[in-house]
């Protein structure tokens, strides 16, 4: 090797080395190829070429050099590895020359394990979009379109060939539901993402709904050289919660009949035994009293027959007091808070503000019939000796509902009870009229029941 040749050898910054063609025993190797491959010279001259391929290229390696057997060039890929047992893919360009007898093979080496690497990388791409089930889409920063997958093809109606390099806007017009064009740009060049539903038009004029997802793509050096649009036909989706909207309706509404239903029963009832037998029962009590019985029978019946007409009385009124269909919401709620610390010894901190005026019949029910419910489960669970309830009515009924008592863990109790009408039924006489129920307690910490209702413009009146 002449001077010049020596130097460019050694000062080549890709490795080099010359091998000797029939013992494949290395005779030179440059100072590049020692801090790649991380060998000693010495160690280096002391291999021969298939030390440095991994054992299942060796077949093949013997196979080439059969192949060339008598060749001046060779090109080819191949793996190395490296004296820390690392892989390398490189690319080796070979020249075969005769010098003093002897076949040398001449080979300069190019790294290229990051170039196969992202070579895996696109084909391993380019499958995932292949399969994906959702359009996914790619443009210039001008949206003209550079890439165009088989979801893309199936969902819109144009094939890959026919929309590469035009405007996706020529190809798939498009409605945005809540902004403009010009403010979705503008937000997708601010925050470089947009996501959000749109109406888009197939090939032939059909309109779906997709949940469009679109990324700002930007290069090596930070600044942007594209988007990445992923667009998912949500048509099944809206068909479900539409038909799941409808059934929830149809379910709120047969909820709501079943409870005006039970209230009418009760209406009917309670009228039956107030007009009816209790009326009866009073005249009895009238007969008897102006009868020649004997004294002590007749004041026998009589207690007894007094007694009968406070239970049927007690019990007309449990079922529905009339007046709350009579007087409205606030009169009731004073008498059944009176009839209530009577009978249980809990004296009630009631306030109102607002609640004179007469609502709908199902809200003035609705909160009754809480009211009620929250004050029996005081009684029976709570152990206190005093309670709040707060009334405010503004632009909105607020009821609130509140002890210092034993608390409970409104999950189990809500299991407990889901075929009941206790908390359960409060939650969902509150949810039929509109409101929002929220309930606030734990072991040890008391309860508090917040309700909020609407106010329609019945209930403004």
């Amino acid at each position: 090797m002449g001077s010049d040749s020596a130097f460019l050898f050694h000062a080549n910054p890709n490795p080099m080395w010359m091998i000797d063609i029939q013992t494949l025993g290395f005779i030179e190797v440059n100072a590049a190829a020692v801090a790649k491959y991380g060998y000693t010279r010495d160690e280096f001259l002391a291999m021969n070429l298939a030390d440095i391929r991994p054992q299942t290229d060796v077949a093949r390696f013997t196979e080439i050099l059969r192949s060339i057997n008598g060749a001046t060039e060779y090109q080819g890929k191949w793996k190395h590895r490296l004296k820390d047992g690392s892989i390398m893919d490189v690319e080796v360009r070979t020249t075969i020359r005769q010098i003093e007898g002897r076949l040398i093979a001449l080979a300069t080496i190019t790294d290229i394990t990051d170039q196969i690497k992202a070579q895996e990388n696109d084909r391993y791409l380019a499958t995932i979009l292949k399969q994906a089930n959702d359009a996914v889409i790619s443009t210039d920063l001008s949206f003209v379109i550079r890439s165009w997958n088989r979801a893309a093809e199936l969902t819109y109606g144009w094939s890959a060939e026919e929309v590469v390099g035009r405007l996706f806007s020529e190809i798939v017009p498009t409605s945005y539901l809540d902004s403009t064009p010009d403010e979705v740009v503008a937000e997708f060049y601010r925050d470089g993402f947009w996501k959000g539903e749109v109406i888009q038009y197939q090939r032939d004029g059909t309109p779906i709904d997709i949940l469009s997802s679109v990324a700002l793509v930007r290069g090596a050096d930070g600044e942007p050289v594209g988007a990445v649009g992923i667009n998912r036909d949500i048509r099944q989706r809206k068909h479900d919660e539409t038909i799941l909207r409808q059934q929830s309706q149809r379910l709120a509404a047969l909820s709501q009949q079943l409870v005006e239903t039970q209230e009418a029963e009760r209406r009917l009832i309670a009228r039956e035994l107030h007009d009816e037998i209790g009326q009866s029962l009073t005249v009895l009590n009238l007969l008897i009293s102006s009868m020649n019985s004997p004294q002590a029978g007749r004041t026998q019946a009589l207690h007894i027959i007094g007694d009968l007409i406070q239970r049927v009385r007690d019990l007309s009124l449990d079922l529905r007091p009339t007046m709350l269909d009579d007087l409205g919401l606030l009169p009731t709620l004073d008498w059944h808070l009176t009839r209530f610390t009577q009978a249980t010894n809990i004296v009630i901190d009631f306030r109102e503000s607002g609640g004179h005026r007469r609502f709908e019949s199902c809200v003035e029910t609705t909160l009754y019939r809480v009211t009620q419910e929250a004050l029996t489960n005081i009684a029976r669970h709570a152990d206190v000796k005093t309670a709040a309830i707060r009334l405010r009515v503004e632009d909105e009924i607020k009821l609130q509902i509140e002890d210092q008592g034993k608390g409970f863990d409104l999950d189990v109790v809500l299991q407990a009870n889901r075929q009941t009408n206790g908390v359960t039924g409060i939650f969902e006489r509150v949810r039929l009229v509109g409101g929002v129920c929220t309930i606030e307690t734990s072991p040890g910490n008391g309860t508090f029941i917040n309700i909020h209702i609407p106010l329609n413009e019945v209930n403004r009146a």
